[in-house]
């Protein structure tokens, strides 16, 4: 059940991060987008935030919690 709940806070934030791009900026929250105003040089502080925090998270994961953790795929 753990498991279940870590997951769908994930999916929570996920959600609300993209709910507040949109209502805050106007824009979706679609990685080609994105990296394209990136590129562009449009909106630069908050793509790359957008862009480092996709980048970033993993190894804050991995430095927060010793690894990352295990996958186990199971087929019913």
């Amino acid at each position: 059940m753990n498991t279940y709940l870590l997951s769908l806070g994930g999916g929570l934030l996920i959600g609300a991060s993209a709910v507040m791009l949109l209502l805050l900026n106007g824009r979706i929250a679609g990685i080609s987008g994105i990296v394209g105003r990136l590129a562009q040089g449009i909106g630069l502080t908050t793509n790359l935030a957008f862009v480092l925090g996709l980048l970033l998270g993993p190894i804050v994961y991995m430095l927060a919690f010793g690894g990352f953790p295990a996958v186990e795929i199971t087929v019913g």
